[in-house]
């Protein structure tokens, strides 16, 4: 429902896929493949995982290997990944971005690294210029990287971390 909603109004969506198991993936891809084609124009990307390096769920050699399956899928679209911004820092995601992923979104929440609130914003974007650091340096000449924000805020109601 989507897409025909989203080209009524004009706008962009990123659509997502959950490659963390079989049927998941296999679902998706379906759905995607059944609405996708035809319909470019309103798709700016499609994200396959979220969080997959942080929860361990898959590695990054077996993500990267569901990304290229999307890829071939759809290769009018630009196809990546989300996950938390220390797994673009760490080293976790360099498979992934070695191997031409160039759509990288990244997760940052001050709160769950215990942050005071009054230090959120210093917090959000020291995370980020990390990751995309790291991210520019093992991309190298690939300059076609478009890496931004997928997740952020603070909670407005709730325990404390």
């Amino acid at each position: 429902n989507i897409i025909p909603a989203a080209k009524q109004k004009g706008f962009k969506v990123v659509l997502g896929v959950w490659p963390d198991t079989e049927q998941s993936f296999n679902q998706d891809l379906g759905a995607l493949q059944s609405s996708v084609p035809g319909n470019e124009d309103v798709v700016r990307a499609i994200t396959v995982g979220s969080e997959c390096l942080y929860r361990g769920s898959l590695g990054a050699n077996d993500l990267l290997n569901r990304i290229q399956q999307v890829q071939k899928a759809f290769p009018k679209t630009q196809i990546g990944t989300v996950d938390s911004w220390n797994k673009f820092t760490d080293g976790t995601a360099d498979p992934i971005i070695k191997g031409g992923v160039d759509y990288l979104l990244a997760n940052g929440f001050a709160y769950w690294q215990s942050q005071n609130i009054n230090n959120a914003t210093n917090t959000y974007f020291d995370d980020m210029s990390q990751a995309m650091k790291h991210i520019q340096q093992v991309a190298g000449d690939n300059n076609k990287v478009r890496f931004g924000n997928g997740e952020t805020g603070w909670p407005t109601d709730g325990g404390s971390n």
